[in-house]
This record gives C-alpha cells, sequence and structure tokens, in this order.
C-alpha cells in the first residue's frame, strides 16, 4: 500500500524535444492558438 508513482513521456526524452523544436525552427513550424474568456468556455 506504498504511495508508488510511474510516468513517462509519449514525446521522448530532452534530446527527441531538441531535435523537434530545432526542426520546427528550421522549417517555421509554429503553433496557432485562440484566447477565449473563461466565460465563453
Amino acid at each position: 500500500m506504498g504511495r508508488e508513482s510511474f510516468a513517462g513521456s509519449n514525446i521522448g526524452g530532452i534530446v527527441e524535444k531538441e531535435e523537434m523544436l530545432d526542426f520546427c525552427a528550421e522549417y517555421n513550424i509554429t503553433a496557432d492558438i485562440e484566447l477565449i474568456k473563461i466565460q465563453e468556455v
């Protein structure tokens, strides 16, 4: 009955994230977002 947990990431480790961000920067890949007020949810 110990409080143990296990967590992971579906996008890989630090090296993989850096490679992905470098790729996005090289090809100008960005995210589009829309900010909405909480009252509009």
